[in-house]
């Protein structure tokens, strides 16, 4: 992201530099322009100003450089500042006499009543912050161009190319947080965080053909002049920024080229700040959103396990079921129902697994509860009573009772069995009685008969007692394994045990983990709809009942299937999307909070940028002036043209600020 920002800060400490300098020749002018100054922001107590005037050769090398050195003082005690600053060939600038040097630093007395300022002159020997570049290149020349000095009086097209290159760099230590609070420590190269403008003027009679980049306006001398707001810093701008533009004349010259550079910092230029802010506030946000999702990536993680214990629940139902169904072949009663409830309760959790949601299967869940309670109060339990005797029958019959009257049933008859072989046993006897004193030695009449009745006798008692044991086998190997059965399926639809949760038990907690989940995320299916009431009427037939365990089984598998898959989409949820959603947000948060972290250790730099530290407990304003002219410079050595130098900065660095504060 790159920002075009003002030179502000050159911009004020021109306007600054102006009343102290202009006071040789315009006292009202000095006094205008500091009401003006004070107006626009209060003045610090100390103010030491810098300013670095630089006159470059065609081709941008350096050929001289002075350095203004400025105190202001407002409404303080007088008093001696000692300040470090280039002594060679220093003088006053708006006084008589020499400074007092001591070494590299020199004596400013400020103080009093009001704004009080001492300036002084010197040449600067120092390398400049930022270098500038240019190249000249007429129709027919190779990429190189050519030899400056070869272009005024030529004629024809020629394009101008200009290299700006902030050379004030040092590597450091940035330490950055990312959304996930994860910190990160890179080594880079910081550049001081100069701003600033440069603008080129055409001389009479050259026409421009190709402005590129630049700002176009006339001045008021009527020359045609180009400017470019120059950003030298990551990673608002670049370190080095190219600007070129084409013209052609019959009397081709050197453009004048005036540039101004100055260090500032986040808080004192507002498109900088804005970015900074941007930037801290695109990290905040980011850490919000990494929260939020570590939230809901917590929740998907708790669906998954809670499917996953559903699953294991559901597994041991579905066993308990196949067991109940291969010991207890033959139960007839509710087949009708609970093959329907069973198909429902199939269809129910497939619509639960494919396209329904999680808040209708919350409903669905707790329907299926109640259908899965009513089929287990229908099977019965272990702790039913048995049914009263005599008649009437009771309204509602369980299996278990069922089976229980069926098992006393059997065993009455049996008892009844083996009372009447005693019987037909006891007849045997009497009737042997009766032949041995009638029939012996001598039949008589009758005779025949008692035979007959006999062997009827001995057989009734051989069927009686067979039909006693048969009814025997009947309650041992069947009936008993039947009630065992059911209880053994009555435990498993709903065992009343937290430890060991049956079905109904195990749909109670998927009804919990359901709901918990549509909080956190609301975006599952609707769920699937309920199974159906199973019917009550269950028949007494073991071959029914067989078939209906049967299909409670087939159901169960299916349920566990379709567990299986709801457990399987939650932990593909959490680890494919919650989980790869946040990580995403975490790598994206690290380039803003880099560039914040960047900018805080450029805007660092701002102070240290300065040509010279400032005195203690002064505030430090700086700025660079680069002019290169196609003709010889004047010379430095005149404190008025210093004065009128400044006072053209000062011109040069309001039209930037209007050219910068109009759309583009």
């Amino acid at each position: 992201m790159k920002l075009i920002c003002a030179a502000t800060a050159a911009t004020l400490i021109v306007l600054s530099g102006v009343p102290a300098l202009a006071s040789t020749t315009d006292t009202s002018a000095t006094t205008t322009a500091t009401s003006e100054a004070e107006k626009l922001s209060p003045q610090p107590p100390l103010v030491n100003e810098q300013l670095v005037t630089a006159t470059l050769a065609p081709n941008g090398l350096p050929q001289s450089a002075e350095l203004i050195n400025r105190m202001v003082a407002t409404n303080i005690a007088p008093e001696t500042v000692i300040a470090t600053t280039s002594t060679t060939d220093l003088r006053y600038l708006d006084r008589s006499g020499r400074p007092v040097v001591d070494g590299n630093t020199v004596e400013y007395p400020v103080g009093g009543p009001g704004q009080t300022d001492i300036a002084t002159q010197a040449t600067f020997t120092k390398p400049l912050p930022v270098a500038l570049h240019a190249e000249y290149a007429t129709g027919g020349e190779g990429a190189k161009g050519i030899d400056p000095a070869t272009v005024d009086g030529s004629s024809g097209d020629m394009r101008i190319r200009y290299t700006v290159t902030n050379t004030s760099v040092e590597t450091q230590q940035i330490s950055y947080t990312d959304a996930g609070g994860n910190e990160t420590t890179v080594e880079q190269p910081v550049f001081s965080p100069f701003v600033g403008t440069m603008i080129a003027t055409l001389a009479p009679g050259v026409a421009l053909k190709d402005a590129g980049t630049a700002v176009v306006s006339t001045n008021t001398e009527g020359n045609t002049t180009l400017l470019w707001n120059l950003v030298l810093y990551p990673p608002l701008g670049n370190y080095q920024q190219d600007v070129s533009f084409a013209v052609n004349s019959a009397q081709l010259e050197v453009p004048a080229v005036a540039m101004q550079v100055a260090p500032v910092t986040n808080a004192q230029d507002p498109a900088v700040g804005f970015s900074a802010n941007l930037l801290t506030q695109s990290v905040a946000g980011n850490t919000k959103l990494a929260d939020g999702l570590t939230t809901l990536d917590e929740s998907t993680a708790k669906l998954a396990n809670g499917a996953a214990e559903l699953t294991k629940a559901q597994a041991a139902a579905t066993k308990a079921t196949k067991d109940a169904y291969e010991g207890s072949t033959g139960i007839a009663t509710g087949t009708a129902a609970l093959t329907q409830g069973l198909v429902d309760l199939s269809g129910g959790l497939n619509q639960l697994a494919g396209q329904g949601g999680l808040p209708a299967a919350v409903s669905a869940t707790g329907a299926l509860a109640d259908a899965v309670d009513a089929i287990a109060a229908g099977v019965g339990a272990a702790t039913d009573p048995l049914i009263p005797t005599p008649p009437p029958m009771p309204p509602k019959v369980t299996l278990v009772q069922a089976a229980r009257a069926a098992q006393a049933s059997a065993a009455v008859l049996r008892q009844g069995s083996l009372s009447a072989a005693a019987d037909a046993n006891a007849a045997v006897e009497a009737i042997d009685d009766a032949i041995a004193a009638i029939c012996d030695p001598t039949p008589v009449a009758g005779c025949s008969d008692l035979v007959t009745a006999r062997t009827r006798a001995t057989a009734a008692a051989t069927k009686s007692a067979a039909v006693a044991g048969g009814l025997n086998l009947l309650n041992s190997a069947v009936l008993t394994q039947i009630t065992a059965g059911l209880i053994k399926v009555s435990s498993a639809l709903k065992s009343l045990s937290a430890a060991n949760p049956g079905v109904y038990e195990g749909l109670l907690q998927l009804q919990g983990s359901l709901a918990e989940a549509a909080k956190a995320t609301q975006q599952l299916a609707t769920g699937a709809q309920g199974a159906s009431e199973g019917s009550a009427e269950l028949s007494g037939y073991t071959s029914e009942l067989a078939k209906g365990l049967g299909q409670l089984t087939a159901g169960n598998e299916k349920i566990l299937a379709g567990n299986e898959g709801l457990a399987e989409g939650a932990d593909q949820l959490q680890t494919q999307g919650t989980t790869k959603l946040l990580d995403g947000v975490i790598s994206s948060s690290s380039d803003p909070a880099m560039a914040s972290a960047y900018l805080s250790a450029a805007s660092a730099r701002a102070d240290s940028s300065a040509p010279f530290p400032a005195p203690e407990g002064a505030t430090s304003r700086v700025a660079f002036v680069y002019s290169l002219t196609p003709s010889p410079p004047v010379p430095s050595t005149s404190p008025a043209f210093i004065g009128i130098l400044v006072i053209a900065a000062a011109a040069l660095g309001v039209v930037v600020v209007r050219r910068i504060r109009k759309p583009a």
